[in-house]
């Protein structure tokens, strides 16, 4: 299985995980609406919206992977091979929306010679395959 492949099916997993969480946090701090779903009014939406950005940055500081990337077999590598601060993890996440939605991290990377999106080039990271 290409590193691609292992990557795109590790995002799905974590998404899928982050989603279900989004969808608890929505109906226990919405109000129901009469079709059936939930609205969630600010502030509290910043709580859903935010699990996103927290579920990447703690497991990737702590693990250097996500419970996706486990499934997988991928693990975040610094370039100094040190460990991943918040800071680089945060980073490596902002550009998410752009590299997913515009496909840019998708062409980035193919065209990179480390399979790098965005994100790993600005926070200066490699995702590479671990076979144990």
């Amino acid at each position: 299985m290409s590193i691609l492949l292992r990557r795109v099916l590790s995002y799905i997993v974590d998404l899928f995980l982050i989603v279900l969480v989004m969808v608890f946090l929505s109906v226990l701090l919405g109000d129901k609406q009469p079709d059936g779903s939930y609205n969630v009014k600010f502030p509290w939406a910043l709580i859903p919206m935010s699990f996103y950005i927290v579920y990447f940055v703690i497991q990737e500081h702590f693990f250097r992977k996500t419970l996706g990337k486990r499934i997988f077999k991928l693990e975040i590598i610094p370039e100094n091979n040190k460990p991943l601060s918040f800071t680089r993890s945060f980073v490596r996440h902002l550009f998410d929306f752009v590299d997913i939605f515009c496909l840019v991290g998708v062409l980035m990377i193919f065209l990179s010679k480390n399979n790098r999106r965005i994100g790993d080039r600005l926070s200066k990271c490699d995702i590479i395959y671990i076979n144990n």
